[in-house]
């Protein structure tokens, strides 16, 4: 007689058999006539974030409901009441979040490879997490943009990242932009930054015009070849350990008064450079619009049109719940 496969090793098989290296997750969303691909698995990261998930809640489980034994029988209620007890114990508001996604996921996974009907869908209970203060929402201020630039003495790969990207609002992953993505302009201070195969396999193309980022690019790009990287060629987490090193050795964390709890929670990571350089560019716009002429409301949707094109989502019209969230990022 075969011996009964343990819940998670019913999961397991489902997360194994939904895992497709290399397939396109974004070309996948474009293409409306395209069958539901929301139970794929893309990435090495995706699967162990997946398998940490279902390992955890499949213990619970065994430990609260032993007479479970099949991945169809989870009820939503368990899946709840197991979100709640990691939000009891300490876990981050961010770690939370994750693991809510994570059981819509491999809710999906599940059904897909067995051809059930589950439902993990759960709700993040807030007043339960000890803590639920994440670094993510929040923007670096421009006061705390120019400290750290204020502190850099010798230049470094890092170090140009961030001022590059303090001016472009880039994602992390620019970090293997090439000098033949720059081009400079004859006024002396325009910038084009081309972004090749950027978030979801899609090229853009922005221009910046700054004097002061106009010698900064010449500077990074003078005695490269074409191919050449401008940062060397470093690892995104790289980049962004240097940024969390010089945040901490500069002191500068969010403010006591809007955190949950006691302890100091140090801003970091490009994302929050992101949301500072997103929110000054919005208020250059605006207020060149209003010196434009425009009303104070034109100003604001074409300003905020200006800043999804600059941060690579779109258009204001189609993401402007995007544009909401990095402008109403706190400091």
């Amino acid at each position: 007689m075969s011996k009964k496969r343990s819940l998670f090793v019913q999961s397991m098989t489902a997360i194994e058999a939904s895992f497709t290296l290399g397939y396109d997750k974004h070309s996948s969303k474009r293409q409306s006539e395209q069958p539901d691909h929301s139970w794929r698995v893309y990435s090495f990261a995706g699967k162990a974030n997946l398998l940490d998930t279902a390992h955890n809640l499949c213990e619970y489980i065994k430990e609260h409901y032993p007479e479970v034994d099949k991945v169809r029988q989870i009820r939503p209620e368990y899946c709840q009441e197991w979100l709640d007890s990691k939000a009891k114990g300490g876990c981050s508001l961010n770690t939370i979040e994750t693991y809510k996604s994570n059981l819509v996921k491999l809710s999906r996974v599940i059904n897909h490879h067995f051809g059930v009907h589950t439902n993990f869908e759960t709700k993040v209970n807030v007043e339960l997490i000890p803590d639920r203060t994440s670094p993510r929402e929040f923007a670096l201020t421009p006061e705390e943009i120019q400290r750290v630039k204020d502190s850099i003495v010798k230049p470094c790969h890092s170090s140009n990242f961030f001022i590059f990207s303090t001016y472009t609002c880039c994602r992390i992953n620019s970090v293997s932009i090439q000098k033949r993505h720059i081009t400079l302009g004859n006024d002396r201070e325009t910038v084009t930054v081309f972004f090749e195969k950027d978030k979801g396999g899609r090229s853009r193309e922005i221009t910046v015009t700054d004097k002061e980022f106009y010698a900064f690019c010449s500077s990074l790009i003078s005695g490269k070849a074409e191919t050449d990287s401008l940062f060397g060629n470093i690892r995104k987490d790289s980049a962004n350990k240097w940024l969390s090193r010089r945040l901490c050795r500069l002191g500068i964390t969010v403010p006591s008064e809007k955190t949950v709890g006691c302890k100091t929670i140090q801003k970091s990571g490009n994302h929050s450079v992101r949301k500072s350089s997103i929110q000054a560019y919005y208020r250059k716009q605006y207020q060149h619009y209003l010196d434009e002429g425009y009303s104070p409301d034109k100003a604001d949707r074409t300003a905020k049109n200006d800043c999804c094109v600059r941060l690579g989502h779109g258009t204001a019209e189609k993401r402007v719940d995007i544009v909401n969230i990095y402008l109403g990022a706190k400091s």
